[in-house]
């Protein structure tokens, strides 16, 4: 069973995604880049945290990283969506991250999608 009842689907343009709504929103947002309204679409892109000039590291020594669903420009600003359930569902390290996110990454507008 998967995790939080979402099912593993792939889309249309072959990426495996953690729900059907990832999915869903992976071939909208081709077909927006198709159309010229993004540029630069990237599934799954990672993101690292930096703090005064050094990574930060879990206490296994691992980097801390954020793995968004998908990444893109729009205009001249950098976008980044993080698809979640419909009834605002979120696991326990997710608002962390994305407040990691926010501090680390100024410059990119952090999106929620539901």
């Amino acid at each position: 069973m998967a995790k939080f009842f979402a099912r593993k689907t792939v889309c249309l343009h072959g990426h495996n995604h953690a729900s059907k709504a990832e999915a869903d929103r992976c071939v909208a947002l081709h077909h927006m880049e198709a159309g010229g309204k993004i540029s630069g679409l990237m599934v799954e892109p990672r993101f690292v945290f930096i703090v005064n000039g050094r990574h930060l590291k879990m206490r296994n020594g691992q980097f801390m990283r954020y793995t968004a669903d998908f990444a893109y420009q729009e205009a001249s600003q950098k976008v980044v969506e993080e698809v979640k359930a419909k009834n605002g569902f979120m696991s326990r390290d997710v608002p962390i991250k994305l407040s990691l996110m926010a501090a680390c990454h100024p410059d990119i507008d952090l999106r929620i999608i539901k």
